[in-house]
């Protein structure tokens, strides 16, 4: 029945929403959508432009600015603008897509504004200008979100590198691709299936995934051929690299108190990605959530072997991992535990810096026990949403089909340090100017990426995410630091993501928080 009340728009119930979260409300330092002069673009860009350089998107912490929230409310904190370091070189009076880019300043930045110039370079009858964000994953989706409330567009296409996206589908933030990809005839079956898959909600494809983050282990070759140790494989179908010769040779590789067999990766894993332990379990073949059934499967044996076997790898049992005491004698500033010489074998995701390592170092698959094939660890593939409001939804897609041809796919997934391409086929350009880099062969990487799930198998898609790592993440430090034994962890654990994960908000407030257990990249790691 009518209330009398007049119905609130969908732009009145997202900008109240902000306000009342205290989130920042950025509805004066928002890029414009696709225009046809790059006149027009960098206005809007340079009007948002308010703080000095960025900080590298795996941080979480901004700059703030003051800005006004619409009628009725007190001003709010946003987040800052970095001055661009460079700047796209767009020919005037043509068609202009508009990106906004996570980073604002640095070589990330310079990165992408040099693939974008590239494409501009050999395109005459459109133009991709690159508008500066905040260096930030979470708050570049604030940005977006804020752009939304206030009724302007923040970009016509971005990087989603901070995992949650049903929210932003539900609410109509993002493009529903699928008719695009079906006009422009775009052939998703070359992409790698489970990282396309990844960006799939409701039968919709919402984003397209143009590199893999995937996970491999890290080995130090001196420290393996003094133990006369055979080196672990970068195939993921060696049936011999199971979770008990893993452990046999982190035993063979440690002595005690000097030397680790093992740097002790995330939580215990060997993977870049293990919020609340939620990775553990694909190493003994039992992913965390499925998806089709909106069921967490932490609660089950392999799973809950998995976390055990992890946790006894510490002081408690094996002590293959140093001590957070022991580690206190470690140098300042590692990227990686393998550039101290004395750990055996650590997980490597994107870069190493060759200048830090004293070493040779060679990266192998991960190892598993469980069912065929291999599926432990986890990728994340930042996925290339287009916004919703954006007036030239077409031609970005055709900017993205550009983005995936050879030159510019690696180019663009090098600017964050990742040499995997999505496609089935790979990209020997980026293997090769991965190993010219770093000295280290990549293939372990892109092996891995063929086998492993994404980051929670799904769990990171949903807007409600960020609740559940804020219930769950407690209890698994109890868990950590022995309070709990494993049992009373998966069973709560798997009570909290039932019951919360895949809930609806009336709106977008979410997640307008900051998501401290999304997935984090740095360049060098």
């Amino acid at each position: 029945m009518p209330s009398g009340r007049p119905t609130p728009t969908r732009r009145a119930l997202l900008t109240g929403l902000l306000a009342g979260c205290g989130v920042t409300a950025l509805l004066a330092a928002c890029g414009s959508g696709g225009s046809t002069n790059a006149t027009s673009s960098t206005t809007a860009a340079s009007g948002s432009t308010t703080a000095s350089a960025a900080s590298k998107a795996a941080t979480t912490s901004a700059a703030s600015t003051a800005a006004a929230t619409s009628s009725a409310t007190a001003s709010a904190s946003a987040p800052a603008v970095p001055t661009p370091s460079s700047k796209s070189t767009v020919k005037s009076g043509i068609p202009v897509v508009n990106y906004l880019c996570v980073f604002a300043s640095g070589k990330e930045y310079d990165s992408y504004v040099t693939v974008f110039n590239q494409f501009n370079q050999e395109h005459d009858k459109l133009q991709v200008n690159v508008l500066p964000s905040t260096g930030s994953f979470t708050t570049t989706r604030q940005k977006i979100l804020v752009a939304h409330a206030s009724g302007t567009t923040p970009g016509d296409f971005y990087e989603n590198g901070w995992g949650p996206f049903t929210d932003m589908a539900d609410e109509g933030v993002i493009t529903d691709l699928s008719p695009l990809i079906q006009t422009a005839k775009f052939d998703l079956s070359v992409f790698i299936p489970n990282v396309i898959q990844a960006w799939q909600y409701q039968g919709k494809q919402w984003a397209i995934p143009p590199f893999v983050a995937a996970d491999a282990l890290g080995y130090n070759m001196d420290l393996f051929d003094a133990a006369g140790l055979k080196y672990p494989p970068a195939d993921p179908t060696d049936t011999a690299w199971t979770m008990a010769s893993f452990l046999d040779t982190a035993q063979k590789l440690t002595k005690t108190g000097t030397q680790w067999g093992y740097g002790g990766g995330n939580s215990g894993a060997p993977t870049s990605f293990n919020a609340f332990g939620c990775t553990d379990g694909t190493f003994f073949g039992q992913q965390p959530w499925d998806d089709s059934q909106q069921k967490c499967l932490m609660d089950t044996s392999e799973f809950k072997q998995a976390m055990q076997y992890f946790y006894d790898l510490g002081a408690t049992k094996y002590h293959v991992i140093p001590t957070s005491d022991e580690s206190k004698g470690f140098p300042k500033g590692l990227d990686t535990n393998l550039e101290t010489g004395v750990i055996g074998m650590q997980p490597i995701v994107g870069l190493i810096n060759k200048a830090k390592v004293k070493n040779r170092l060679a990266l192998a698959t991960l190892p598993y026990t469980g069912t065929a094939p291999n599926q432990s660890g986890r990728f994340f593939a930042d996925g290339l949403h287009i916004d919703n409001s954006s007036k030239v939804k077409g031609e970005t897609l055709s900017v993205i089909q550009w983005l995936m041809t050879p030159d510019p796919n690696a180019g663009y997934a090098l600017g964050l340090g990742q040499p995997v391409s999505s496609l089935k086929a790979g990209n020997p350009k980026m293997a090769e100017v991965y190993q010219n880099e770093t000295g280290v062969d990549p293939k372990a990487f892109t092996l891995q990426a063929q086998y492993s799930h994404n980051s929670g198998n799904g769990m990171l898609k949903y807007g409600n995410y960020g609740k559940v790592g804020t219930l769950v993440n407690p209890i698994f430090a109890d868990f950590l630091a022995g309070k709990i034994d494993v049992n009373t962890y998966t069973t709560q654990a798997t009570q909290f993501i039932d019951q919360n994960l895949t809930q609806k908000t009336t709106s977008i407030e979410l997640k307008l928080a900051a998501n401290p257990y999304a997935p984090r990249r740095t360049p060098w790691l």
